[in-house]
C-alpha cells in the first residue's frame, strides 16, 4: 500500500473556510470524536491478516486537527509497531501551545498548515488559530530538535492566497523558513480567495527560483494530477538553486 490516510479527530478549534465551522463540529456528528488505540490496532491487524505488508506513507490528517487527540503519540506507535518500515507523517495547524512528545515519538515528518507570515494574512483563512501561537510551536520544536538531535523532518504548507502571494510576505515565510529551520512549501490551490498572481505551476517555479531556491512546489488534492505522487511528495517537487538548473 502507498499511502494509508488517518483522521484521528474529527475536531479542531479553527473555522477555515473551506472547512467545518468549529462550532458546529458537534451538532453534525455523534461520539467518538477522537481514533482510539484499539480502533487503530483492529484496522492495521486487519490489513497484515488481508496480505498488506507494508504501507509507504501512513499520514494522520483530515477534516479534524490531529493534534486535539491526546493518544496521537499511542496512535503512532502503534502504527509503527505494526508497520515498522512505513513513513509516519502528521499535519497539522500546529496552533497549540508546544507539545514535547512531538520530537520524542516514533514520527518522521510534521507538516505545519501556516498560510501567511504575518498575523493579519494568516487569519483570513486560519480563523480562529494563532499566527503567533503557530510560529512559536515550530520555533520550540526547532530547538527541541537539536537539543535531542532529533531527524524528524518539520515541513511548512503555505498556500497561496491573493492576500498573502506577495514579495514581502512570502519572502518573509523565506527567512522565517531558515529561522526556524524547516522545510518550506509554497501550495497552489482551487478555492475561493486563490492566488490569480501565481495562476500556474511555472510560475510559481520562477519565483521561487529567483527568491526561494531549494523550496518546494506543490499543489493542494484538488489540483493535482492523477500521475504525481501522493501526499508530502515536496522532494520530487522542490526548486532548485540558480546554480543546478
Amino acid at each position: 500500500m502507498q499511502v494509508l490516510h488517518l483522521e484521528s479527530s474529527y475536531l479542531c478549534h479553527l473555522s477555515c473556510p473551506q472547512c467545518i465551522p468549529a462550532v458546529l463540529r458537534h451538532s453534525l456528528k455523534d461520539p467518538p470524536y477522537h481514533m482510539t488505540v484499539p480502533m487503530l490496532d483492529g484496522l492495521l491487524k486487519q490489513l497484515r491478516n488481508d496480505g498488506v505488508e507494508s504501507i509507504r506513507l501512513v499520514h494522520f490528517e483530515g477534516r479534524g486537527d490531529p493534534l486535539v487527540n491526546s493518544r496521537l503519540p499511542d496512535l503512532i506507535e502503534s502504527s509503527r509497531r505494526y508497520f515498522p518500515r512505513s513513513l509516519i507523517g502528521v499535519t497539522t495547524h500546529c496552533s497549540y501551545p508546544y507539545m514535547p512528545w512531538v520530537v520524542r515519538s516514533e514520527l518522521d515528518m510534521l507538516r505545519a498548515s501556516i498560510d501567511g507570515a504575518t498575523p493579519e494574512t494568516y487569519l483570513k483563512y486560519r480563523v480562529g488559530g494563532s499566527f503567533e501561537r503557530a510560529i512559536e510551536f515550530l520555533r520550540k520544536l526547532r530547538d527541541d530538535r537539536i537539543q535531542v538531535r532529533s531527524a524528524l523532518r518539520v515541513e511548512w504548507k503555505y498556500i497561496l492566497f491573493e492576500w498573502n502571494d506577495g514579495d514581502s510576505e512570502m519572502q518573509r515565510a523565506v527567512e522565517l523558513a531558515k529561522e526556524l529551520q524547516v522545510h518550506l512549501t509554497f501550495m497552489r490551490t482551487h478555492t475561493p480567495g486563490r492566488s490569480l498572481r501565481f495562476s500556474t505551476d511555472g510560475k510559481l517555479r520562477q519565483w521561487v527560483r529567483r527568491f526561494a531556491p531549494g523550496s518546494a512546489v506543490e499543489q493542494t488534492f484538488q489540483l493535482r494530477s492523477s500521475g504525481k505522487a501522493g501526499v508530502m511528495n515536496v522532494s520530487v517537487n522542490r526548486v532548485p538553486s540558480p546554480s543546478n538548473v
